[in-house]
C-alpha cells in the first residue's frame, strides 16, 4: 500500500510539473520568454479562447 501510494504521489506531481510548463526539476520554465506557461496557453486554445492568460513576471 505504501509503494502505491509513492506512486500515485510521483505520478500526480510529473503531471502537475509538465501541465504548469515546468521542467522535470520544477526549476524552469519551458519558455520563460513569452512569460506564460504552456499549459495556460493550451487551455485557452482548448476552451475556445475563454480562458485567460494570466502573465508571470520572467526572471533572467
Amino acid at each position: 500500500m505504501t509503494r502505491l501510494l509513492e506512486f500515485h504521489r510521483r505520478s500526480r506531481d510529473a503531471i502537475r510539473a509538465v501541465l504548469t510548463g515546468l521542467d522535470e526539476t520544477q526549476l524552469h520554465e519551458r519558455d520563460p520568454q513569452r512569460g506564460f506557461s504552456i499549459a495556460e496557453e493550451d487551455d485557452t486554445r482548448i476552451f475556445g479562447g475563454y480562458g485567460v492568460l494570466k502573465q508571470r513576471p520572467t526572471t533572467p
